[in-house]
Protein backbone atom coordinates (compact mmCIF):
# COMPACT_ATOMS: atom_id res chain seq x y z
CA UNK A 1 0.00 0.00 0.00
CA UNK A 2 1.07 3.46 -0.87
CA UNK A 3 0.71 5.96 2.35
CA UNK A 4 1.33 9.25 1.97
CA UNK A 5 2.10 10.98 5.08
CA UNK A 6 0.59 14.44 5.35
CA UNK A 7 2.94 16.65 7.23
CA UNK A 8 1.69 20.14 7.42
CA UNK A 9 4.27 22.02 9.47
CA UNK A 10 7.83 21.09 11.25
CA UNK A 11 8.73 24.58 11.82
CA UNK A 12 10.23 25.15 15.52
CA UNK A 13 7.71 27.86 15.75
CA UNK A 14 5.11 25.37 16.63
CA UNK A 15 6.50 25.22 19.95
CA UNK A 16 5.99 21.63 21.15
CA UNK A 17 3.85 20.80 18.21
CA UNK A 18 6.75 21.26 16.69
CA UNK A 19 8.50 18.27 19.04
CA UNK A 20 6.15 16.30 18.91
CA UNK A 21 5.14 15.74 15.02
CA UNK A 22 9.09 15.84 14.36
CA UNK A 23 9.12 12.78 16.74
CA UNK A 24 6.66 11.28 15.37
CA UNK A 25 7.69 11.85 11.79
CA UNK A 26 11.57 10.65 12.94
CA UNK A 27 9.71 7.31 14.78
CA UNK A 28 8.04 6.64 11.08
CA UNK A 29 11.34 7.40 9.15
CA UNK A 30 13.10 4.46 11.68
CA UNK A 31 10.62 1.99 11.35
CA UNK A 32 9.56 2.01 7.60
CA UNK A 33 11.84 -0.74 6.76
CA UNK A 34 9.71 -3.09 8.84
CA UNK A 35 6.62 -2.66 6.72
CA UNK A 36 6.52 -3.43 3.01
CA UNK A 37 4.05 -0.37 2.66
CA UNK A 38 5.65 2.42 0.31
CA UNK A 39 5.74 6.04 1.74
CA UNK A 40 5.72 9.25 0.58
CA UNK A 41 5.72 12.95 2.44
CA UNK A 42 2.51 14.90 1.39
CA UNK A 43 3.45 18.65 2.18
CA UNK A 44 2.18 22.42 1.09
CA UNK A 45 4.81 24.07 0.95
CA UNK A 46 7.71 25.07 -1.80
CA UNK A 47 10.73 25.17 0.53
CA UNK A 48 10.26 21.89 2.76
CA UNK A 49 11.81 21.70 6.49
CA UNK A 50 15.42 19.84 6.20
CA UNK A 51 13.64 16.80 7.47
CA UNK A 52 11.35 16.32 4.46
CA UNK A 53 14.22 16.81 2.15
CA UNK A 54 16.78 14.58 3.93
CA UNK A 55 14.50 11.91 4.55
CA UNK A 56 15.31 9.99 1.48
CA UNK A 57 11.32 9.67 0.79
CA UNK A 58 9.39 11.11 -2.41
CA UNK A 59 7.74 14.32 -1.73
CA UNK A 60 4.37 15.08 -3.26
CA UNK A 61 3.78 18.79 -3.24
CA UNK A 62 0.88 20.61 -2.98
CA UNK A 63 1.39 24.03 -3.14
CA UNK A 64 -0.50 26.24 -5.49
CA UNK A 65 0.56 29.69 -6.57
CA UNK A 66 -2.09 32.67 -5.48
CA UNK A 67 -3.20 32.93 -8.66
CA UNK A 68 -4.23 29.37 -8.81
CA UNK A 69 -5.72 29.30 -5.18
CA UNK A 70 -7.94 32.35 -6.06
CA UNK A 71 -8.73 29.98 -9.36
CA UNK A 72 -9.91 27.08 -7.63
CA UNK A 73 -11.78 28.96 -4.17
CA UNK A 74 -13.79 30.94 -6.95
CA UNK A 75 -14.66 27.71 -9.07
CA UNK A 76 -15.29 26.11 -5.59
CA UNK A 77 -17.81 28.81 -4.95
CA UNK A 78 -19.50 28.89 -8.42
CA UNK A 79 -20.01 24.97 -7.91
CA UNK A 80 -21.41 25.23 -4.14
CA UNK A 81 -24.01 28.09 -5.62
CA UNK A 82 -24.95 25.89 -8.44
CA UNK A 83 -25.73 22.98 -6.02
CA UNK A 84 -27.57 25.15 -3.64
CA UNK A 85 -29.73 26.53 -6.23
CA UNK A 86 -29.99 23.84 -8.93
CA UNK A 87 -30.78 21.33 -6.19
CA UNK A 88 -28.17 19.25 -7.13
CA UNK A 89 -25.85 16.69 -4.50
CA UNK A 90 -23.61 18.78 -1.93
CA UNK A 91 -20.15 19.07 -3.96
CA UNK A 92 -17.21 17.11 -2.19
CA UNK A 93 -14.80 19.41 0.03
CA UNK A 94 -13.00 22.15 -0.84
CA UNK A 95 -9.51 20.84 -0.62
CA UNK A 96 -10.91 17.32 -2.00
CA UNK A 97 -11.23 19.30 -5.42
CA UNK A 98 -7.76 19.70 -5.90
CA UNK A 99 -6.04 17.65 -3.67
CA UNK A 100 -7.52 14.20 -4.53
CA UNK A 101 -6.85 14.57 -8.29
CA UNK A 102 -2.88 15.07 -7.48
CA UNK A 103 -2.88 12.30 -4.67
CA UNK A 104 -4.71 9.84 -6.88
CA UNK A 105 -2.49 10.11 -9.74
CA UNK A 106 0.49 9.59 -7.12
CA UNK A 107 -1.16 6.51 -5.87
CA UNK A 108 -1.27 7.16 -2.86
CA UNK A 109 -4.41 4.28 -1.25
CA UNK A 110 -3.84 5.79 2.37
CA UNK A 111 -3.21 9.17 4.01
CA UNK A 112 -1.38 9.53 7.70
CA UNK A 113 -1.89 12.69 9.19
CA UNK A 114 0.87 13.30 11.88
CA UNK A 115 -0.53 16.97 12.89
CA UNK A 116 -3.89 18.14 13.23
CA UNK A 117 -3.00 20.95 11.52
CA UNK A 118 -3.70 18.94 8.20
CA UNK A 119 -6.07 19.85 6.27
CA UNK A 120 -6.49 17.34 3.54
CA UNK A 121 -8.89 15.06 1.22
CA UNK A 122 -10.99 13.16 3.44
CA UNK A 123 -12.45 11.45 -0.07
CA UNK A 124 -9.04 8.61 0.81
CA UNK A 125 -8.96 6.37 3.31
CA UNK A 126 -6.53 8.20 6.21
CA UNK A 127 -5.66 8.36 9.99
CA UNK A 128 -5.50 11.45 11.60
CA UNK A 129 -3.96 12.52 15.06
CA UNK A 130 -5.54 14.41 18.26
CA UNK A 131 -3.17 15.97 20.42
CA UNK A 132 -6.02 17.77 22.44
CA UNK A 133 -9.50 19.21 22.49
CA UNK A 134 -8.71 22.37 24.61
CA UNK A 135 -10.95 24.27 22.25
CA UNK A 136 -13.93 22.31 23.30
CA UNK A 137 -12.69 21.95 27.31
CA UNK A 138 -11.61 25.81 27.80
CA UNK A 139 -13.39 27.62 24.57
CA UNK A 140 -12.44 30.96 25.93
CA UNK A 141 -8.70 30.71 26.61
CA UNK A 142 -6.96 33.20 24.18
CA UNK A 143 -5.02 30.91 22.33
CA UNK A 144 -8.66 29.42 20.71
CA UNK A 145 -10.43 32.87 21.51
CA UNK A 146 -8.96 35.12 18.58
CA UNK A 147 -9.19 35.12 14.82
CA UNK A 148 -12.53 32.47 14.73
CA UNK A 149 -9.76 29.85 16.05
CA UNK A 150 -12.57 28.47 18.01
CA UNK A 151 -14.50 27.97 14.86
CA UNK A 152 -11.75 26.83 12.63
CA UNK A 153 -10.59 23.91 14.96
CA UNK A 154 -14.20 22.79 15.57
CA UNK A 155 -15.10 22.59 11.70
CA UNK A 156 -11.65 20.83 10.67
CA UNK A 157 -11.93 18.53 14.05
CA UNK A 158 -15.55 17.44 13.15
CA UNK A 159 -15.01 17.25 9.50
CA UNK A 160 -11.29 15.15 9.79
CA UNK A 161 -12.62 13.23 13.47
CA UNK A 162 -16.26 12.04 11.36
CA UNK A 163 -14.73 10.09 8.86
CA UNK A 164 -10.86 8.93 9.41
CA UNK A 165 -10.85 5.41 9.13
CA UNK A 166 -8.47 5.65 12.90
CA UNK A 167 -8.01 8.51 15.54
CA UNK A 168 -5.11 8.66 17.29
CA UNK A 169 -5.20 10.19 20.53
CA UNK A 170 -1.78 10.92 22.61
CA UNK A 171 -4.00 9.48 26.15
CA UNK A 172 -7.01 7.91 27.11
CA UNK A 173 -8.21 11.22 28.40
CA UNK A 174 -7.91 12.57 24.66
CA UNK A 175 -9.61 9.23 23.79
CA UNK A 176 -12.60 10.26 25.88
CA UNK A 177 -12.50 13.35 24.96
CA UNK A 178 -13.03 12.62 21.32
CA UNK A 179 -15.63 10.05 22.04
CA UNK A 180 -17.79 12.72 24.24
CA UNK A 181 -17.50 15.66 22.00
CA UNK A 182 -17.85 14.34 18.48
CA UNK A 183 -19.47 10.66 19.20
CA UNK A 184 -16.64 8.54 17.59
Amino acid sequence: MKVGIFVSALEETMGGGHIFVKEVFDALLRHRSETRHEFSIIGETTNPPKEMRESGLPLINLHRSFIRRVRDRLSYVVRVWNDRYRRHLPTVAYVDQWQYPILKNNRIEFILAISPQCRHTTSIPYSTLVWDLQHRLQPFFPEVNLNAEWEIRERDYTRLLQKAAFVITGTEASKREVQTFYGI
